[in-house]
């Protein structure tokens, strides 16, 4: 879930139960938090983000890998619609159909409508070249999740001429 601003929702939680986490995974995430327990459950996230949704229309998710995202929010909202044991079930249907906008993609559609489409990299351009186009900080290292959602929504923001 994307970082700041009424264009974006974010919650932490706390990871499912049956969850393996592996201590290299939690250095790369920066997840400090996972172990506190006054968290929400995912089903409570997932379920703040559905009473959120309400007041949005036209949704769609944005990001570096939408796809990957898109399948770990379907795979939580079917599971959401089936916790029982949760004070907060979403009960409305997922939202989101397999619409997703890219970031990669976004910037090279941007190139070409700047006409500077000629000087894109066969290989497309890579994050620290979309930052050095819109005179952004690359994201900063290590990669940090949170992080690198806020700096993603930045960038798409900017591409999409929004604030």
């Amino acid at each position: 879930m994307a970082a700041g601003g009424p264009l974006s929702f974010e919650m932490k939680c706390r990871p499912r139960a049956h969850c393996e986490i592996q201590p290299e995974a939690l250095k790369v995430n920066g997840c400090t938090w996972l172990k506190d327990k006054s968290l929400p459950s995912e089903t409570e996230a997932l379920a703040a983000f559905a009473s959120w949704l309400e007041g949005c229309t036209d949704i769609m998710i944005a990001g570096c890998q939408p796809g990957y995202d898109w399948h770990i929010l379907k795979n939580g909202w079917r599971d959401a619609m089936q916790d029982l044991a949760s004070p907060r079930v979403i009960s409305t249907p997922f939202p989101f159909s397999f619409r997703t906008i890219d970031l990669h993609t976004a910037a090279v559609v941007d190139a070409f409508q700047a006409e500077s489409g000629d000087q894109i990299p066969a290989g497309g351009l890579k994050s620290r070249q979309i930052c050095a186009a819109f005179d952004l900080p690359e994201e900063p290292k290590p990669h940090r999740a949170l992080a690198g959602a806020a700096w993603e929504c930045r960038i798409l923001r900017q591409l999409m001429g929004l604030k």
